[in-house]
Order: structure tokens, then sequence, then C-alpha cells
């Protein structure tokens, strides 16, 4: 285990990458002023779950999400998520096509290309938390593969 400013990380053999220690999910994450806005924040949500930092995707759900789900299963989610990117190579492009938008509420379309030619896309609901969007359930994924 090694620190990393205030958060604790594991080393999980095989995969070269570090990851929050169990206690990490649920700890608040803000996302930076420039992703404020629904869409951004989304995309900043999918980059932070392909960098395998689970404990701060985990801060950027909403607290609905967060309650329905232990701790330790949001973290194997994520975590789970994190691997499945990085077997695919990697995200290559990410979407956000904003369909509908409220002060509390917002419903995405979130589409992924991954470094293995493959597509995925989603409809994702976001609710605005303190001033801050978060990610509060995603529903829809359809894969394709690109020839």
């Amino acid at each position: 285990m090694h620190e990393s400013g205030n958060a604790q990380y594991l080393k999980i053999e095989g995969d070269g990458r570090s990851h929050p220690s169990g206690d990490a999910v649920g700890h608040s994450a803000s996302f930076p002023a420039r992703y404020r806005e629904p869409a951004s924040a989304l995309d900043f949500f999918v980059r932070t779950v392909e960098e395998g930092n689970v404990g701060a995707a985990a801060g950027l759900l909403s607290a609905s999400i967060l309650q329905c789900v232990s701790p330790s299963r949001m973290e194997q989610i994520l975590y789970e998520s994190s691997v499945d990117i990085a077997s695919a190579g990697g995200i290559e492009a990410v979407d956000v096509q904003t369909i509908a938008v409220s002060d509390r509420h917002a419903e995405l379309k979130l589409s992924i290309w991954y470094c293995d030619h493959r597509l995925e896309t989603e409809r994702v609901e976001m609710e605005r938390e303190d001033g801050q969007w978060k990610v509060d359930f995603a529903e829809g994924r359809a894969a394709e593969s690109s020839p």
C-alpha cells in the first residue's frame, strides 16, 4: 500500500495500476469548475473510471446510488469497469449529448468508442447535488463493433 496525498492506494498485482483502499468509496469528490455542466461532468466521470481511480469515481455518484449499493460492491463495480476499459485498450473517444436538462436533473446520451473498435451507447441520468452534477443512473447499454 502507498499513499498519494491523503488517499491510500492498493497495488493489485497484474494490472500495473493502483486502486483506492476499501474505505475510499463514498468519500466526497468534486468536479473541477470546468466540469460543472452535466455533459462535461459525465465525461470527467468516465475518464476517472478509465484511470482506475475508484474512490474518486464513487464520489462522483449521486447519494441515491450510493444508498442503494454497499460501498464494497460499488468499489467492485467501478474497478471491474476500469478493468474492462483497460482490456479494450482504453477509450478512444467519448461523446456526450444532452437530451434534457432542468435545474436539478439531466438526461444524457453517452457514447464511448474503445480502442478495440467497440462502441457502447447508453442513457445516463444525472442529479445536481450541492451545485455539482452527479451520475445518478445509467441504462440501455448497447454495444456495437465497428469493422
